[in-house]
């Protein structure tokens, strides 16, 4: 924990996600299941926030485990073949920026980005489309087209705020969540990788991937959220709860995550005062 401390985390963000992974598995898991996790949680944001300095200070990326077998996996589509489904997990800014870097011509999309981020993703070579600047999914759907015949590989997140929101379950919720990767794949005709980057340590990525979806005809989102919900309950610390809040879509959720307020200030305020 000592490690934790001198990283000066915000006890805020703490309490946060403590705050939210608990609502999150509280359906699948024991809530002292749930609490065994809270150490590993200091840990990844320990992790975390080092490689956001490293990003800051445009020090090079950490290195992807795995490099050569994601590469061999992506190439043996062309990019107006492919679509990359991934989520917030990890850090999937520095997943993004080092397969561009390696090689892997990426395109993706943003809402809001704090500008450190925006512009390491941009100095990659990652093309990013705002979608404040957008009308409409139709809108949306040409810039990816444009850019899919540029040769990008378009990455779309599965738990991302797009348009086109509808109740399916992940982890025990019926939460509001996007249908927009699988829309588009069956637009254009395109197969679906789901795709999630990890974060092994401060210098070294990851990444989980599940067989390519062919037949992208039907609606492929509850796939998609099933091979999110697997991740989340291997590595629930690595999840961007609080970038995210598709399990507060549920009012169930919310509740929970109140319920959890004791446990999760008493550990948190325990930890700061540790020496």
């Amino acid at each position: 924990m000592a490690k934790f401390l001198e990283q000066d985390i915000e006890g805020s963000e703490v309490l946060l996600k403590l705050l939210l992974l608990s609502a999150g598995l509280v359906l699948r898991r024991s809530r002292a299941e749930i609490a065994g996790l809270y150490p590993a949680i200091a840990q990844y944001l320990s992790d975390h926030r080092n490689l956001d300095r490293q990003l800051r200070h445009s020090i090079g990326v950490s290195e992807i485990s795995g490099l050569d077998r994601l590469i061999y996996l992506v190439s043996q589509y062309r990019p107006a073949d492919l679509i990359l489904a991934t989520a917030h997990h990890g850090h999937f800014v520095a997943f993004f920026g080092a397969c561009a870097q390696a090689g892997i011509p990426l395109a993706a999309c943003y809402r809001s980005a704090s500008q450190p981020y925006l512009r390491f993703l941009q100095e990659s070579g990652v093309a990013m489309v705002n979608l404040e600047r957008l009308r409409s999914t139709s809108e949306l759907f040409d810039n990816f087209d444009r850019l899919r015949r540029e040769g990008r590989y378009i990455a779309l997140m599965i738990d991302a705020p797009f348009a086109s929101r509808r109740r399916y379950q992940l982890l025990g919720y019926s939460v509001q969540a996007s249908s927009v990767p699988s829309l588009y794949a069956r637009r254009s005709g395109a197969s679906l990788l789901p795709i999630v980057g990890t974060l092994i340590s401060a210098r070294q990525l990851g990444y989980v991937v599940s067989p390519i979806v062919t037949d992208t005809s039907k609606d492929c989102t509850p796939a998609l959220l099933g091979f999110l919900e697997k991740i989340i309950l291997e590595q629930a610390e690595q999840y961007a709860w609080s970038t995210n809040s598709i399990i507060l879509s549920d009012e169930k959720a919310r509740e929970n995550a109140l319920s959890f307020t004791a446990d999760a200030l008493n550990w948190r305020n325990a930890s700061y005062h540790r020496t």
